[in-house]
């Protein structure tokens, strides 16, 4: 097993990585016998299951390709001044953070595929796992909405405490490029890791709500993992949607569909006579 990660209800994410780029984490020397990458579109539960697979002893699947997260363990891992390229930096981290039974795991989100240039470019980064457990979001609306809370607010998962106490505020423009970014990126990123001759397996966010058990189940048995149960106690599926989240979601629809009302207008729209005569 990991070590078991910190209570992290009260920590914020700029403490949270400073606990999991920690040396106390490394464990330098495992021989890899399995590695997988969790690829990831945000707000798709990824930070829950990555967190399930560290409790279980799968490796450590961190978000080793957040810019904060590369930055602090390149400074710790390279010689002063010394910049890495991603190849380097991802057999790095292999290195430290192979697990006693020879897992190695990495969570990337999918705007993360942005990093990698011409010189390791996303398939060949992909190619390098031997397993691919890809997350994403059937409800794209939802999805959005709830990148807006957390942008807003910096908290990006339910266990860690607010950045700020700024108030979330509606934000139909950010809803509806976020919209469209979710839609290109998983488009783009299926057809890619098609190209892939690797073992997938696809798993998304309304099942790990609804079916946590079936999904984890699904997922130790893709990585040749023996059965465990979840154990409640140390799992905190605790939902970021509520209903603000259904508010913001009306909301947005009656927009788009150019029925936004004034307080205390009607819902229909009155009919208007034509303002010119036919000649």
């Amino acid at each position: 097993m990991g070590r078991a990660p910190k209570k992290n209800g009260n920590l914020t994410a700029a403490e949270l990585r400073q606990d999991r780029v920690s040396a106390q984490l490394d464990q330098p020397g495992n021989p890899v016998r399995l590695s997988y990458l969790i690829l990831a579109e945000m707000r798709s539960g990824s930070t829950l299951l990555a967190d399930m697979l560290y409790r279980r002893g799968a490796g450590m699947p961190f978000e080793y390709f957040n810019d904060n997260y590369r930055h602090d363990l390149t400074a710790r891992l390279f010689s002063s001044g010394a910049v890495p390229s991603t190849e380097e930096y991802l057999e790095r981290v292999r290195d430290l953070r192979t697990t006693a039974n020879g897992y190695f795991g990495v969570k990337c989100l999918l705007p993360q595929l942005r990093q990698f240039g011409e010189d390791f470019p996303p398939q060949r980064f992909i190619e390098r796992f031997d397993r691919i457990v890809f997350l994403t979001q059937r409800n794209k609306l939802a999805q959005a909405i709830s990148a807006m809370r957390a942008q807003q607010s910096g908290q990006w998962t339910s266990t860690l405490a607010p950045d700020n106490d700024r108030k979330v505020m509606f934000d139909p423009v950010f809803i509806s490029a976020r919209l469209r970014d979710f839609l290109a990126r998983e488009r783009s990123v299926r057809v890619l890791i098609e190209r892939i001759d690797r073992p997938k397996i696809l798993l998304e966010y309304e099942d790990i709500e609804t079916s946590l058990k079936a999904v984890w189940r699904e997922l130790q048995a893709f990585l040749d993992l023996a059965p465990v149960e979840l154990d409640g106690g140390t799992i905190g599926l605790n939902r970021q949607a509520d209903a603000q989240s259904a508010q913001s979601a009306r909301r947005y629809l009656r927009l788009i569909q150019g029925r936004v009302l004034k307080s205390g207008a009607s819902q229909r729209r009155p009919e208007h006579k034509p303002k010119f005569k036919a000649s």
